[in-house]
């Protein structure tokens, strides 16, 4: 990277996907740090927890601000296994040891009590337990030891896959209720909520907690608070960007650092960010986003699809006018692909619990400008088109317009045969009788 442009290194908001720096934009979520608490105090939950969300939605953001939230009394070990390669218990037991065993160095525990890890496979799960955790727990010295584990969907496809061992969730169910001092989170792409089932007796039904986007206030608090010591984000702003995102916190993150190169430019560092500095640097945000859009789409289903493409064409016809279930099926009548009322309304509270759509009073409206905006350039061209032209009826009208054209080509065929002919029986009769003539 060269120096060309210096502010990419002070921009605090960080958006690039390879960026590993553990200090990330954060604000608010003080609800899901409520329930971390309840949780890991609570001696009837065990210790466990489960923080379910979509791709992008905070989680991991959220485990690795654990440390700042609670006090020095509760000790975090952030483990993430997305870039993790196991082959059996064993050594995913070995990465929790390991990781553990970094926390302490790092928080300057001595570490000479701990029991060197040299037991056999067969023994990982007895060492763990009978040698490693007791000896940990008694360094820390009435602490509690929390396992952040990230991407917890492994665990899932691990067991699965043959990798550990059936009764594993239960192994570590009888972790957390033996030793009280230890608790695990588990953070799970919401891709993988119907599989927590196969994680009992670890979870719970009332160990799982669904981060949502971002509300209005913590939206203006992840724009405003990074910048406050250099410039200031209007509440206009804030709100404009609210609206373009629907609280998403990797759209606002996307925002705030779009706003900042914006001001860097400006030259202007005591000047207020405005709605209007929104409005200029929204085309950059939305060709950022695109892709992440057209992940949305793909993962939303063909019903789903369908209603979103009718809700922005609804939109965009007559902004004043809500947008309501029976205007939805109406349009999609007229599209010629017509769903009954009990499939819209499935599909809408599919759309409604994803967070792309609100439902209320007002009508139905998508939260996001932005993906709106993407709906109209692409979703009804490139893929409800395309599932559409694959219904019966249209793949039935196709099929008779390729019947009419080839009727038509085979007419033209025996047209033109006729045509030489008479050509030909013309051009040779003169010639016969100057033949036969005497």
């Amino acid at each position: 990277m060269t120096l060309d442009n210096p502010s990419l290194f002070t921009n605090p908001y960080r958006p690039s996907e390879s960026d590993e720096t553990p200090v990330i934009p954060f604000t608010g979520r003080i609800k899901a740090f409520e329930h971390l608490y309840h949780q890991l105090t609570d001696p009837s939950s065990a210790g466990v927890s489960v923080i379910l969300g979509r791709r992008d939605i905070g989680k991991t953001a959220l485990l690795k601000h654990f440390n700042s939230y609670f006090d020095d009394t509760f000790l975090g070990v952030y483990i993430t296994l997305l870039t993790q390669t196991i082959r059996s218990e064993s050594d995913w037991l070995n990465v929790i040891a390991l990781n553990s065993m970094q926390m302490l160095s790092n928080r300057d525990f001595s570490l000479y009590k701990l029991p060197k890890q040299n037991a056999e496979d067969g023994d990982m799960r007895r060492w763990m337990t009978d040698e490693y955790l007791p000896h940990t727990l008694e360094i820390i010295r009435g602490r509690r030891l929390v396992w952040l584990i990230d991407d917890a969907g492994s665990l899932v496809q691990w067991a699965k896959d043959g990798k550990l061992p059936t009764d594993h969730f239960a192994y570590l169910d009888g972790l957390v209720k033996h030793y009280q001092n230890l608790g695990i989170v588990l953070a799970l792409d919401s891709r993988y909520e119907m599989n927590i089932q196969k994680m009992n007796p670890l979870v719970q039904v009332t160990d799982v907690y669904r981060l949502a986007n971002l509300s209005e206030e913590e939206n203006k608090s992840l724009l405003q608070q990074p910048v406050q010591n250099q410039f200031r984000v209007s509440d206009e702003a804030a709100a404009a960007v609210y609206q373009a995102t629907g609280g998403q916190p990797r759209l606002v993150q996307r925002f705030g650092s779009a706003l900042y190169e914006h001001q860097q430019d400006k030259n202007l560092v005591t000047a207020n960010i405005t709605a209007e500095d929104v409005k200029t640097i929204s085309a950059v945000v939305q060709k950022q986003s695109d892709s992440d859009f057209q992940k949305v789409w793909a993962e939303t289903g063909r019903n789903g699809q369908l209603l979103l493409t009718a809700i922005t064409r609804l939109m965009l016809l007559d902004p004043l006018t809500p947008v309501t279930t029976s205007a939805i099926a109406n349009w999609l009548i007229e599209s010629d692909f017509p769903l009954d009322t009990t499939t819209i309304n499935s599909a809408l509270r599919g759309l409604e619990y994803d967070e792309l759509i609100e439902n209320g009073k007002a009508g139905i409206r998508l939260k996001s400008s932005l993906m709106q905006n993407w709906l109209l350039q692409y979703a009804e061209l490139q893929t409800v088109g395309k599932t559409i032209s694959s219904s019966p009826r249209r793949g039935l009208l196709v099929a008779l317009v390729l019947l009419v054209l080839v009727v038509a080509a085979l007419a033209f065929v025996v047209t033109q045969q006729r045509t030489d002919e008479q050509t030909i029986t013309n051009t040779l009769q003169p010639t016969l009788t100057l033949v036969t003539s005497p």
